[in-house]
């Protein structure tokens, strides 16, 4: 699943990426490696030495419920629909070492209840509508930037508990969906 990266999916669905570097990206969930086992997959791992989470790495993976990245995680990046659907997720934490997320990472993600983030947007450093909460769920264009704005949709309804370390902007994220995020 990388030059140096390896999985294993054990019997009780958990599903460990170990080894070191980069995950491979993949065009569609139909190339990933797991493919024929995705929908066995209840738990995933992602080991501290992954630098990255490669797009549409887990796409599509219904009943993953847990996603842990390990204690001391050097992950830099998520990729571009990364976790798409995986519809049973409740709880993410992104790791402080991740400095840029793709769009749609966590699109689809309807059980997601709670989500802490070391940023908002798609990276450290973006600004306007790439730097906006509702980036990684699929708000990725200047239109659906200016929906998201007039409907205050920043962030899916069914993400009820988010945190963040944004700073300021996050600051004024909340404030404009504190109807949508109970702080």
């Amino acid at each position: 699943c990388g030059a140096s990266a390896t999985w294993t999916l054990y019997n009780d669905g958990q599903m460990v990426i170990s080894g070191s570097g980069a995950m491979d990206n993949y065009r569609t969930e139909k190339d990933q490696p797991w493919a024929a086992y995705r929908l066995k997959i209840k738990e995933i791992v992602i080991g501290k030495d992954i630098t990255s989470v490669g797009q549409y790495a887990f796409g599509f993976a219904h009943y993953v419920e847990k996603i842990t990245f390990e204690e001391g995680s050097i992950c830099e990046e998520i990729g571009t629909y990364a976790f798409y659907n995986c519809t049973s997720i409740t709880k993410i934490k992104i790791p402080d070492s991740v400095t840029k997320i793709g769009s749609f990472a966590l699109g689809e993600c309807n059980g997601l209840r709670e989500i802490t983030l070391p940023f908002t947007g798609e990276s450290r450093y973006s600004t306007g509508y790439q730097s906006h909460f509702g980036y990684i769920f699929g708000y990725t264009t200047r239109a659906a930037y200016s929906e998201a704005t007039k409907s205050r949709q920043y962030v899916p309804i069914y993400v009820g508990n988010s945190t963040t370390n944004a700073g300021y902007f996050a600051s004024y994220m909340f404030t404009l969906t504190k109807d949508v995020l109970e702080e």
